[in-house]
């Protein structure tokens, strides 16, 4: 389950007995289980819940507020006026994280502030916020667009947790990161697109696991985690990315072997480490990429993402474990590695793993279906090949995508860059009649 979305089944429940306290009145909580359904109600394609919600909120708020403090101290008061609290604003701040409201992190943060400017006035211990209202903060900045506006004030709200927590423990436990806090912030670090992102958020992994050791026993990465990380690692053109990438597969293993089965790798973090070494290398000046050293890098790489995936072939067939399960971005990032190998085979070894996954899905495997991304990576396998008999096979790979996607198929609708490569090939090969096939192919798609 992705660390970004909503909060858990598991952590609601938990939640739940933490909040209600027993001076909370029918009235409360009554309105809080209304409140708590229609959070439930917002999602990404469902805009002005979370402002309803807010607006319901805020007028029982200013109500409560305008109650005379003896009138709400009797037995009627008690149990019919209705005092918002952590319930109430959390539900809310959790609408604000499922909106797809472009502001909706900065509102989800500005409930959270008056909760702490509310609990500073007046101490009053009902409304202050606790973890699970960071939390759902943090989740509503990790899914904001800019990405590193993501990262920053994600970074800094977590400061701010350990900080009220380091000031105020005795009184201000519950407000102590978890793993989400942590698993979170990793996360929207690892695809902040900062410099050396993946190794800053390598550093959080490092201190949740010390804080681990430590005694906080809540603080144990899952599998999403790692997958975050290694994840970044394959995107960050780092020379040594794929190593790392490698290394975190192997604590994972480790790990869950010990009994942390929380963190099983699964084939998101499989997918993540093939990448590392489909990628690494790739962003070499060109004068380097022709010397022998980093031709044998490449080669390693390889032959590395090639284990993988066999890895999870054999596992899969072994046990049956869909969690393990190679999927068509499996295959399609190592056909994509044959691509920029520089291998003279690496045509042939992309046709026998796009042969493999046709057969794997007229068989009835429907997650390996290969789709327009597989074929122009074999397409672009081919073309590093080169020469006339690649052009050929080339272009008969182009026209089983525009036959299947005329047929109906979408997932194999041609890209320009599919297109490009052909006419490259036979322009390279100065076959002028392909060129004009392959430009007239093109044009009658766009009739």
């Amino acid at each position: 389950m992705s660390p970004l979305s909503a909060l858990s089944t598991a952590e609601k429940s938990s939640s739940s007995s933490s909040y209600f306290r027993p001076g909370v009145n029918h009235a409360t909580l009554g309105f809080n289980d209304r409140l708590n359904k229609m959070a439930q109600q917002a999602n990404f394609h469902k805009r002005g819940q979370a402002q309803t919600m807010e607006n319901i909120l805020m007028d029982a708020f200013s109500a409560f507020k305008n109650y005379d403090e003896k009138e709400f101290s009797t037995m009627s008061g008690r149990s019919q006026i209705v005092k918002p609290n952590v319930v109430s604003f959390t539900a809310v701040i959790n609408a604000w994280a499922r909106t797809p409201e472009q502001n909706a992190a900065q509102r989800a943060e500005t409930l959270l502030n008056r909760m702490e400017d509310y609990y500073s006035q007046t101490n009053d211990a009902e409304i202050r916020p606790n973890k699970f209202s960071y939390n759902a903060v943090l989740t509503a900045w990790a899914r904001n667009k800019d990405r590193r506006t993501s990262a920053e004030n994600s970074l800094r709200l977590l400061k701010q947790m350990w900080k009220l927590f380091h000031m105020h423990g005795n009184v201000r436990k519950d407000i102590k990161p978890d793993a989400r806090s942590y698993n979170t912030v990793i996360n929207a670090v690892a695809r902040s697109g900062f410099p050396n992102c993946a190794d800053r958020a390598y550093k959080l992994l490092v201190e949740m696991e010390e804080l681990y050791h430590a005694g906080h026993d809540e603080l144990i990465p899952n599998a999403s985690t790692f997958g975050a990380i290694i994840n970044a690692y394959a995107n960050s053109g780092q020379e040594e990315s794929s190593d790392q990438a490698a290394k975190l597969l192997q604590q994972m293993n480790s790990l869950y072997h010990l009994g942390h089965d929380d963190l099983k790798p699964n084939t998101f973090v499989y997918n993540s480490c093939i990448n590392a070494f489909a990628k690494n290398g790739q962003n070499q000046k060109e004068a380097e990429k022709t010397s022998e050293e980093i031709m044998a890098k490449r080669i390693n790489n390889i032959c590395a993402a090639e284990q993988i995936l066999q890895s999870m072939e054999s596992q899969f067939e072994k046990t049956g474990d869909e969690y393990v399960k190679p999927d068509v971005i499996s295959y399609s990032t190592v056909i994509n590695a044959y691509a920029n190998s520089g291998d003279g085979m690496a045509g042939s070894k992309a046709d026998v793993l796009l042969e493999k996954m046709v057969q794997r899905y007229v068989g009835g495997d429907f997650k390996v279906k290969p789709n327009a991304v597989t074929y122009t990576s074999v397409i672009k396998a081919w073309s590093s090949v080169g020469g006339t008999q690649s052009t050929k096979r080339m272009e008969a790979l182009l026209q089983q995508m525009v036959m299947l996607y005329r047929a109906g198929d979408q997932s194999l609708k041609p890209t320009s860059v599919s297109f490009d490569l052909v006419i490259e090939g036979f322009k390279d090969s100065g076959d002028k009649n392909g060129v004009k096939r392959v430009e007239n192919t093109r044009l009658a798609m766009h009739r």
